[in-house]
């Protein structure tokens, strides 16, 4: 009854107030948005739910890499292995180019390019670099210290929930959700498409980048999970175990965990 009666009052006020009853009925709509976490957890469970996520402790996957520069197509094959917590690989083979390669052991990571020159990932750049490699999406509570919902937004067709996130090394994303589904339709620049079923989790096989005239697509023909990664795929090389010398210890993200 006292709810009631607040309400009775609030309606008759709006009459004298300065704002427009419109605004105030854009401002209820904007209080009735989903809490940030409240989004997230829709996605965990739209993909699959936190025990089906708990259960992949590797992955693999092969497709293809296609890349645009200025209408110009360069054209390869992607392969990426991943191993819980967030140790990582990811080699693109370009015809007539070369290879690169991405990887973390999960405490080091690295960038070896076309030409091969090596690039080794430390201070904030190394924290974030460990932080994206997580295998569980389900375990996003331990890599976002903020997850705030800013408001809806049409994005690939589908009506989302715009998703302000930050990581506990300080990188901000804005993420798109599908109001119906709860897949994750973009983040940032990248978009993701043709999510399928493997072990009970949903996961997208296209994932498509475009910012400043460049525009990446992997299209994966293959992910399998809890499968046996080559032995050795994780550990750094030769060339940047040198690199690496005395700088081969625990990142600060590490001592946290």
């Amino acid at each position: 009854m006292i709810k009631r009666a607040a309400l009775a009052c609030l309606v008759a006020l709006a009459g004298f107030c300065g704002p427009t009853l419109s605004a105030q009925r854009r401002g209820a709509a904007q209080e009735r948005l989903p809490v940030g976490e409240a989004v997230l957890d829709k996605y965990v469970e739209a993909t699959g739910g936190a025990e089906a996520w708990g259960k992949i402790k590797t992955f693999a996957a092969r497709g293809t890499f296609t890349m645009t520069v200025q209408g110009q197509p360069l054209r390869g094959n992607a392969i990426v292995y991943g191993r819980e917590p967030n140790l990582q690989y990811m080699e693109i083979r370009i015809d007539g180019a070369g290879t690169s390669i991405q990887a973390s052991d999960g405490k080091n990571a690295w960038e070896i390019d076309l030409d091969g020159k090596v690039a080794i990932k430390s201070g904030k750049e190394l924290e974030i670099a460990l932080e994206s490699n997580y295998v569980n999406d389900a375990k996003w509570r331990d890599r976002y210290i903020s997850v705030q919902t800013k408001g809806t937004k049409r994005v690939e067709g589908e009506e989302c929930y715009e998703v302000i996130a930050t990581t506990r090394a300080g990188k901000t994303s804005t993420s798109y959700y599908s109001k119906k589904t709860g897949l994750k339709v973009k983040e940032d620049s990248q978009v993701f498409k043709d999510y399928k079923d493997i072990g009970g989790v949903l996961i997208p096989f296209v994932q498509i980048t475009e910012e400043e005239g460049l525009k990446i697509s992997i299209k994966h023909r293959e992910i399998k999970i809890n499968v046996n990664i080559p032995p050795g795929t994780f550990d750094p090389p030769q060339q940047v175990q040198e690199m690496l010398g005395g700088r081969n210890r625990p990142s600060n993200a590490q001592r946290r965990r």
